[in-house]
């Protein structure tokens, strides 16, 4: 059982794993560099030797967007679903899922793409985190729940499949050494709320 403390440490690198599969440009380097005084110190070789936006680019287009394959398919369907298709039934249940959360969403995504189920996972989360701060243990140990369902569903039956290939693929040091961590704390996650 994690400390409040570890929970929150726990909390923020979901977010910058989440923030790690979004395309990277100029900007969103500086975000991800950003995170280096936040996260636990076994971070700080990941951030300090990124990649430049261009190389991360052109990693991040081969890994995650084509143009003719997906070495690394960024959504959950495609590892989920008979004929790697994508928007199949289990992308409908994660739609139940952050509709029961009256999540009004707007996505530039799949629903299941890396990113989106990771910013669900740090809303459940933050949610927990929130019920705690107001002694709400009822309510926060419901958001405990509502992890262990969603990753049992979802995220934890294909995230080790996806960072497998990015690691296989990546051309970048970062991606390669974020797929080894993604691994690592979707397992670790996984253990502490099963």
């Amino acid at each position: 059982m994690l400390d409040l403390n570890d929970k929150i440490s726990k909390a923020l690198i979901i977010k910058f794993l989440s923030e790690c599969f979004h395309n990277p440009d100029k900007e969103q380097v500086v975000v991800l560099k950003d995170y280096k005084a936040k996260l636990p110190e076994r971070f700080s070789d990941i951030i300090d030797k990124m990649d430049d936006a261009k190389e991360l680019q052109v990693d991040y287009s081969k890994l995650f967007l084509g143009p003719f394959e997906l070495l690394s398919a960024p959504y959950g369907s495609v590892y989920l679903e008979d004929g790697r298709k994508t928007f199949g039934d289990s992308t409908m249940d994660l739609l139940q899922l952050y509709d029961q959360e009256d999540l009004s969403l707007q996505f530039k995504e799949l629903p299941d793409h890396i990113t989106i189920e990771l910013e669900f996972l740090y809303y459940l989360m933050v949610r927990e985190l929130e019920f705690l701060d107001v002694d709400d243990l009822e309510q926060s140990n419901l958001y405990v729940e509502k992890q262990k369902q969603f990753m049992n569903r979802h995220l934890a039956k294909w995230v080790n499949d996806f960072a497998n290939l990015v690691e296989e693929n990546a051309s970048c040091h970062f991606y390669r050494q974020i797929a080894i961590c993604l691994k690592q704390e979707i397992n670790e996650f996984q253990l502490i709320v099963n």
